[in-house]
């Protein structure tokens, strides 16, 4: 079985300031209660960076400018039988906040904090995540240690 809809197209973002990133604890399924990035989905007519920023905006009040080309990063969903339930295809960006202003959690947010990379390991996070936080860091000339798992 095949949803409704096709692949969806999506943005988010690690945004980094002084060495942390930022991240949000998701208030809505799918994936509620984990952190990740903020992002959501791009609307018609909208570029991707307009998308990231407005995006961004709404889940944590925080105005962003990307930082170079997005990752590219596929999300299919199933059931426990292998039904297909969702399939997105997520455009992962680095970004820098344009300002001192505090992240807040508002929108599909319950939470949103800078947090060190090293404390990915204490939070419950989506799949993947470990993975773009060290490449948008990467973006910025921060190297990370590895996964201590």
């Amino acid at each position: 079985m095949t949803p409704a809809i096709g692949p969806r197209l999506a943005v988010s973002a690690g945004v980094w300031r002084q060495g942390r990133v930022l991240l949000i604890r998701r208030l809505n399924p799918p994936l509620s209660d984990l952190w990740t990035f903020p992002g959501g989905h791009v609307e018609p007519g909208e570029t991707m960076a307009e998308a990231l920023r407005r995006e961004v905006l709404e889940e944590t009040g925080l105005a962003v400018e990307p930082v170079g080309e997005p990752f590219l990063h596929e999300i299919l969903r199933r059931d426990p039988a292998g039904a297909l339930l969702s399939h997105h295809v997520l455009l992962v960006f680095a970004a820098r906040p344009v300002d001192d202003s505090p992240a807040v959690a508002a929108t599909d947010a319950a939470a949103a904090a800078f947090v060190a990379p090293a404390d990915l390991h204490t939070l419950a996070t989506t799949p993947r995540l470990a993975h773009f936080v060290a490449v948008t860091a990467a973006r910025f000339g921060l190297i990370l240690p590895p996964d201590p798992e």
